[in-house]
């Protein structure tokens, strides 16, 4: 489960299913910083299907 809260310019909070490919995905592009950084208000989790919080980003 990936679940989204952005209280930056617009509002983008909510949660939805990804695969295993989305979420190595989305890993990759933060040690990268391919995704910005540059706002402090927005997070995005990643739970597993027992709601166990496998990752967090800061500043999405």
């Amino acid at each position: 489960m990936l679940e989204v809260t952005c209280g930056g310019i617009e509002e983008h909070d909510g949660s939805h299913w990804i695969g295993e490919e989305d979420l190595e995905k989305i890993k990759r592009q933060a040690a990268e910083n391919v995704i910005s950084e540059s706002c402090s208000l927005c997070k995005l989790t990643a739970k597993d299907a027992d709601g166990n919080i496998i990752f967090v980003k800061e500043g999405c």
